[in-house]
């Protein structure tokens, strides 16, 4: 209540984790709330009543809409098993623009748990839902499949390309948060690379369609092997 008090790092850390009810804990961290600059200004302005597209789908977009963008580019490497589908990510390079980075490592570890994010939602995590009820059918990891560290590619090359700071923030930082995630999907691209070199080694056509995720079952699918591409060689 504005007054002194002398304590110990001890006895914050009990009170911050003191028993319940909550309300007589200590929050420990930072909160804050932020929205869009312009956009609630738009949502509720006479003059603009509430568009009926999302307001990131406006034509032209009102000025000041977002306060900065992020961009990167990611390449990535993957070897496919063409008789089960499966694939492995060997190496993935992803160069992100951070801005003038507050804290290098605390964005690389962004800019990574983006990515294989991004894995998991391109690659592997399948919600299945059943036709006749709309039950949740992808209750467990038996047929849910998040990234684990056995997803992440064997050479994760991370970096944080300085140079385009931001004049709208504090010292030109950004928030990396998890914008890498859409550069995950050099994954998926690579993979179809991978599934139309072997189409046109076996004289298939080039026209496949391969759905997100691109989980081992459709990769196979797409593959089309058939009995007469399985020969031994002695």
């Amino acid at each position: 209540k504005g007054e002194a008090v002398e304590t110990n790092w001890g006895e914050v850390c009990k009170r911050a984790f003191g028993p319940m009810p909550t309300d007589t804990r200590t929050l420990l961290s930072a909160t804050a709330m932020a929205k869009v600059p312009k956009w609630n200004d738009t949502k509720r302005s006479k003059e603009h009543p509430s568009p009926e597209l999302p307001y990131w789908n406006l034509d032209p977009l009102p000025d000041g809409m977002w306060q900065y963008y992020v961009t990167g580019v990611a390449c990535t490497d993957v070897e496919v098993d063409v008789l089960t589908g499966e694939y492995t990510v060997l190496r993935a390079d992803v160069w992100v623009d951070g801005g003038n980075s507050l804290s290098p490592l605390l964005d690389l570890g962004q800019a990574e748990g983006g990515f294989v994010f991004g894995l998991g939602t391109y690659c592997t995590e399948e919600i299945l839902l059943d036709p006749t009820d709309g039950r949740n059918k992808s209750e467990g990891t038996w047929n849910y499949k998040p990234p684990s560290n056995k997803d992440v590619p064997q050479q994760f090359n991370v970096k944080l390309v300085p140079g385009n700071p931001s004049s709208r923030t504090t010292y030109g930082s950004k928030g990396i948060g998890e914008a890498p995630l859409i550069l995950a999907y050099s994954a998926v691209s690579a993979v179809k690379k991978a599934i139309l070199a072997s189409r046109q080694e076996r004289g298939l056509s080039s026209q496949f369609t391969l759905d997100s995720p691109a989980t081992p079952a459709r990769v196979q699918g797409c593959m089309e092997v058939a009995a007469k591409d399985l020969t031994l060689q002695g």
